[in-house]
Formats: structure tokens, C-alpha cells, sequence
């Protein structure tokens, strides 16, 4: 349980950080004009965001899980499912609230960065499992 816990605060505590990283990769792709005039064009950028935001977030997470010794797949698979579930039930709650439900979920941008978020705990267990000087 207390494994559980820990994992939720450090949950918690990506959602702050990538809220923060996504708020400035908004401003990269800041295109001046009225976005609920192009519902298009908005769909794209949502979508864009998510994408140049998931690399960052799945490296975070497998930074993290490394640091942790992920040392199991059951490790991993706790560790995604957790952090995973957090970031889309945030991003969920969020879209729900500002009303951009359907640009959140109608482009790949967002599945690939719940992909990349999931994905890092298992590269984490990957590089902790080996012994230290083990040949690839």
C-alpha cells in the first residue's frame, strides 16, 4: 500500500510539472488567431501540443521510475497504470471543465502522450533489471 501511495503523490506531482510544460509549449505554437473561429485549426494545435509535450513526459516518467528501481514488470506495470490514469482523468477533468473534451480525444496528439507517459516506467524496468556491464 504504501508503494501505492508514494506512486499517486508522484502522480500528482507530474501533473503540476507537465501543466506547466504544456502551458509553455502553447505559447510556441501561439498563432494569433480566434481558435473558436477554426475549430480545425484548434484541433490540430491541441493535438500538435500533446505530441511535442510526450516525449518530455515519457522521459520524466522513466526518470523516474528509474530513480524508484523499478525492479519488476509488476513495478512497471503499477507505475503505468498509475500515473497514466492520473494524467487522464487530470486532462479529462480539465477538457471537461474548459469545454475542449473533443479536441483533447479527437486527435492522436493526446494518445500519444498517455502512450509515452505509460511507456516510461517499463524503459525504466528495462535498464534497471540489467546487471551493471551486461552486453545488450
Amino acid at each position: 500500500m504504501r508503494k501505492v501511495i508514494i506512486d499517486v503523490l508522484i502522480g500528482i506531482a507530474f501533473i503540476v510539472v507537465l501543466m506547466i510544460l504544456e502551458l509553455f509549449i502553447s505559447f510556441l505554437y501561439d498563432t494569433g488567431i480566434d481558435l473558436d473561429q477554426h475549430p480545425e485549426e484548434r484541433l490540430r494545435l491541441v493535438s500538435l501540443m500533446y505530441v511535442t509535450s510526450a516525449l518530455p513526459a515519457g522521459l520524466l516518467t522513466a526518470l523516474a521510475a528509474f530513480l524508484l528501481k523499478t525492479r519488476t514488470v509488476a513495478d512497471a506495470v503499477r507505475r503505468a497504470s498509475i500515473w497514466g490514469g492520473i494524467q487522464l482523468l487530470d486532462i479529462f477533468a480539465v477538457g471537461l471543465l474548459n469545454g475542449t473534451l473533443s479536441f483533447i480525444f479527437g486527435g492522436y496528439g493526446f494518445y500519444v502522450f498517455l502512450l509515452l507517459v505509460a511507456a516510461g516506467p517499463f524503459a525504466a524496468y528495462l535498464l534497471v533489471r540489467r546487471p551493471a556491464g551486461a552486453a545488450a
